[in-house]
């Protein structure tokens, strides 16, 4: 099998190479070596410095997942997710074999990686319930855009109730586990006598998740410092 020299523009070159993705490096791997860009030859130096999706899926995800957070999982479209991750269709569904619903479930996952990396600051912490309301009041200091996207986990069961049980599913997951991490560091408070409230750690672990729900309510109709420091400290009271 013989292979003829073929002549083609870097840059067209590089974005062919770009939509082909995964599979593209694999043939144009081969290949390389008889691809003249101007006038000189493609070989694997240049094929290995193009992005690796595969490596940089973690950034991509977190691209992603702004987009599906700012507009939901429905009005989302390909084009947005292209655009914000920079990368063309054909690396897109060699990436994500299972297109916009396989990147919105793995978005939704790296947001329980980081609650989990939440759930190991707070047992760390020689007081989890300080880590806690903490975190709670760093809310009131966001930027205002920050403000209008609430949480995704909420936004998607709100979103995805009637719609997407599978979606809905996974999200209430999260927000069980953030229940959880709730619970236990409160049960820890009452039992170092930290707090006062003798209500018990499901109950209370609940009301903050009630809280959250609200808060990232109104944070969307009063994104002012001021007001929303007030009512954290207010709904916080509980906890002493």
């Amino acid at each position: 099998m013989s292979l003829s020299l073929k002549i083609v523009d870097s840059a067209d070159y590089l974005e062919s190479y770009h939509e082909l993705g995964i599979y593209g490096e694999k043939i144009l791997n081969g290949i390389g070596n008889n691809i003249r860009c101007g006038n000189s030859l493609v070989d694997s130096a240049i094929l290995s410095a193009y992005p690796n999706l595969a490596e940089d899926e973690e950034e991509l995800l977190r691209k992603a997942q702004i987009v599906f957070w700012e507009k939901g999982f429905t009005p989302t479209s390909l084009e947005d997710l292209l655009e914000a991750m920079q990368i063309g269709s054909g690396s897109f569904y060699n990436t994500f074999k299972g297109g916009k619903k396989e990147l919105f479930s793995k978005a939704l996952q790296l947001r329980r990686n980081d609650l989990k990396n939440f759930k190991e600051q707070l047992i760390q912490s020689d007081s989890p319930l300080d880590v806690l309301k903490d975190f709670f009041r760093s809310l009131a200091e966001t930027e205002p855009h920050s403000h209008l996207m609430g949480c995704l986990i909420v936004n998607t069961i709100i979103e995805m109730t009637f719609v997407d049980t599978k979606f809905q599913q996974e999200a209430l997951v999260i927000l069980r586990e953030m229940e959880q991490i709730y619970i236990w560091a409160i049960d820890k408070a009452q039992k170092e006598g930290k707090i006062i409230n003798r209500t018990s750690p499901e109950i209370l672990g609940r009301y903050l998740v009630t809280f959250w729900s609200g808060l990232n309510v109104i944070r969307r109709m009063y994104p002012d410092k001021k007001i929303l420091a007030a009512q954290i400290e207010m709904q916080l009271s509980i906890l002493s």
